[in-house]
């Protein structure tokens, strides 16, 4: 009998927009959705919020790495996260250097922020594997994803490849799978390595409000899914409670 784990990712960094509205939703989700590992983007650095999470969602472990200042405020740094039901290691840690080419947003020149992906070895009651999660440069902002534009987006996706393609020698365990913000509709054919192996479980639905997908929740080809959930925010005054979707999906090892 194969062993079963409920895996999700969410990328909460419209947190601080309503905070106090927001943060029940999120309270909400991880109280009604049974999740073994969770992985999260664009966390605040709050060690009160870690602890609710782990409350919330039943979570025994988790390891939370920074990655950049907010585009929320100066005073607020943001990181990546996994928080499970299952011991965790120590993580390994995918620094993406800064593209070369200027980039200009709304008529003025925008530095992008360091982001990073992480590794993280979970023993799932004797089953030790892999789960990858992180956060990939904003894309999706510029329209970057026409052919024209390949130029800019496919050295990092190379970094992001060959770091991918090393991990299961390098750790002696598989990679059960990467759910990120990968902040592209497809990151797969940007991951020449990787794509014979894995497949996104939701490339072909939207992930964020207003029609738009830029996470994906990629699994190798030897893991079964059994159940994938895909929860839309509510939205009030046609505002959206926050700006990305809660994904989740079942797995059979």
């Amino acid at each position: 009998m194969g062993k079963t784990v409920r895996v999700a990712t969410w990328n909460i960094g419209s947190l601080y927009y309503n905070y106090e509205r927001n943060l029940q939703y999120v309270k909400h989700i991880l109280s009604s959705q049974q999740t073994d590992i969770l992985c999260m983007q664009e966390l605040p650095k709050d060690g009160s919020l870690l602890e609710k999470i782990c409350r919330w969602g039943g979570f025994s472990d988790h390891v939370y790495h920074t990655t950049s200042v907010s585009h929320v405020g100066e005073s607020h740094d943001m990181g990546i996260a996994v928080f499970s039901r299952f011991p965790l290691g120590q993580p390994d840690i995918l620094q993406l250097t800064k593209p070369t080419v200027e980039i200009f947003y709304k008529g003025r020149q925008e530095t992008w922020h360091n982001k990073y992906f992480m590794a993280i070895s979970c023993d799932l009651d004797g089953h030790k594997t892999l789960v990858v999660t992180g956060h990939g440069f904003p894309f999706h902002r510029y329209d970057l994803e026409k052919p024209e534009c390949y130029h800019i987006i496919r050295p990092s996706f190379l970094e992001l490849d060959a770091w991918l393609a090393g991990l299961s020698q390098k750790h002696g365990m598989p990679v059960l799978c990467a759910p990120a913000d990968f902040n592209m509709s497809d990151p797969v054919p940007f991951l020449p390595k990787n794509a014979p192996k894995y497949r996104d479980l939701f490339c072909n639905q939207v992930t964020r409000p207003h029609g738009r997908k830029t996470d994906a929740f990629l699994v190798s080809d030897n893991v079964s899914v059994t159940e994938t959930v895909n929860i839309t925010p509510p939205a009030e005054d046609e505002e959206e409670i926050m700006d990305h979707h809660f994904i989740l999906a079942q797995l059979q090892l």
